[in-house]
């Protein structure tokens, strides 16, 4: 098989993929968010598909224009950010300005050949560009811009597992844009000739699948482990893509043992990446289970505190109506034994006075 038919069954996977994540997302996903995001990926499912076709398939002239389609790819993915962020204000009029202008686009590169004038026959399928393609490419790139725009808003706004989902929505779809730009924007540009556009194809995996794993996992990993991953799995596709494109037999094992070494010393860096975050989980474990019991703690000596102040608000009280009660005995008592010793001094006075009387006598 050669190098061309690899890409274009390369492309079909690619497609076949980006399908079953658009069908995860319609039928799995609840919200008008993974409504809209299986739209995205449905059309770059189109996307591979068409640049697929054009290796494959005969009229290659409608398949390399049938691949501009991909233009309502960002239409789809604004409206996804509109209602991710919840953005309800005029939501329905603005998806409808950003579909209308893709859709344009797109029925002016079927049906003119102001986009695309013509194609060569052969697998490289050089194209004849149309005047109309760079305006294609400037709505392209300012999709891109207002997408990152409003992720930008979104995540200096939000919070906890909302800011880490966002991380993978910028991540998966910076990849792709960047890599857009390069491949279907600047290269093309510098060569015309160049069979580099349907590479982007290959990069809607990694945006789709990084959004889709954010909006349906619970819990994320940290972005470092998924850039190391991603980076890794580049150079390793780089390193396979050498294997058969090596001219001798022996270059071929040479390459294949690079691969090898290369895919060993990755899996080592990933399993220790993945280990050093399950640590960092861990210790960030412990300390907000240690904060808990603080908090606990705290807490009851609140609590406690509040039962002591309590109970000696309690006992201020009882000694004050003992010392009140000892203070009216103490009354009583003066009272009492004042009038007992009245009593006697009167008694003492009348005995002296019966005495007096009886002398007198």
């Amino acid at each position: 098989m050669e190098i061309y038919q690899i890409r274009g069954v390369l492309l079909f996977v690619s497609a076949f993929l980006n399908l079953v994540f658009a069908l995860g997302l319609w039928f799995k996903g609840k919200t008008k968010a993974t409504f809209h995001l299986g739209w995205v990926a449905l059309f770059s499912a189109l996307n591979a598909f068409t640049f697929g076709a054009v290796i494959f398939f005969n009229n290659k002239l409608f398949w390399a224009r049938s691949t501009w389609l991909a233009m309502l790819m960002p239409a789809a993915y604004i409206s996804f950010v509109y209602h991710f962020g919840e953005r309800i204000k005029h939501i329905k009029l603005k998806p409808f300005f950003w579909y209308f202008w893709a859709i344009i686009i797109s029925i002016i590169a079927l049906t003119t050949p102001y986009v695309i004038k013509d194609i060569s026959p052969d697998y490289r399928a050089t194209v004849e560009q149309g005047f109309l393609r760079p305006v294609g490419r400037i709505y392209g790139v300012i999709c891109i811009i207002v997408g990152f725009y409003y992720l930008l808003i979104e995540y200096f706004k939000s919070k906890g597992f909302k800011k880490e989902q966002i991380k993978y929505l910028i991540l998966g779809f910076g990849i792709y844009s960047v890599g857009g730009i390069v491949l279907t924007g600047i290269i093309p540009l510098i060569d015309p000739n160049s069979i580099s556009t349907d590479y982007s194809a290959f990069l809607s995996i990694i945006w789709i699948g990084l959004t889709t794993y954010a909006i349906f996992k619970k819990k994320l990993f940290e972005i470092k482990l998924i850039l190391i991953e991603i980076l890794l799995a580049l150079i390793g596709v780089i390193l396979l893509a050498q294997i058969f494109l090596a001219e001798s037999f022996g270059a071929k094992i040479f390459e294949l043992i690079l691969f090898l070494l290369f895919s060993i010393i990755g899996y080592l860096l990933i399993k220790t990446t993945y280990q050093d975050i399950k640590r960092k989980e861990r210790a960030e474990g412990l300390a907000k289970e240690l904060g808990e019991l603080s908090k606990t703690l705290e807490q009851k000596v609140k609590e406690r505190t509040k039962e002591l102040e309590k109970s000696y608000k309690e006992l201020e009280k009882k000694k004050e109506e003992v010392e009140k009660r000892t203070e009216e005995l103490e009354r009583f008592h003066k009272l009492t034994v004042g009038r007992e010793l009245e009593m006697v001094n009167l008694k003492k006075k009348i005995k002296e006075l019966e005495e007096k009387l009886e002398r007198l006598r």
